[in-house]
């Protein structure tokens, strides 16, 4: 199941990042999703935490 997860959401963004008219590897996705970091607020949300990526900019 988690598997099937996993690649359920990595084909959603890639799609997503198809459609606004970027390709990225599947190197380059997971390459910036291990890079990221997130904080923790008070237990209410995550906050991420990361630098600049042209893979994550191009989700704007």
């Amino acid at each position: 199941m988690i598997s099937y997860t996993a690649l359920l959401i990595y084909r959603l963004l890639e799609n997503l990042l198809e459609e606004k008219g970027y390709h990225f590897t599947i190197n380059e996705i997971l390459s910036t999703l291990k890079n990221m970091t997130v904080s923790n607020r008070d237990n209410l949300f995550y906050e991420s935490c990361y630098t600049a990526s042209t893979s994550m900019y191009s989700f704007k």
